[in-house]
């Protein structure tokens, strides 16, 4: 999962950078909002598969 947030963390701050990503038509406001939502679904499916293992 740490590797997950990570990637997440640094597609946020290049798309900051680059003021925007163009493929997903993002703003530099809508990425850290979408991909904030993506973290937190991120986390939420690993709580859920993590007392299965």
């Amino acid at each position: 999962m740490t590797t997950a947030i990570f990637i997440i963390f640094c597609i946020v701050y290049l798309g900051m950078i680059l003021g925007g990503l163009p493929f997903l038509q993002l703003d530099r406001t809508g990425v850290p909002v979408t991909l904030a939502t993506l973290a937190i679904c991120v986390a939420s499916l690993w709580w859920r598969i993590l007392p299965a293992a």
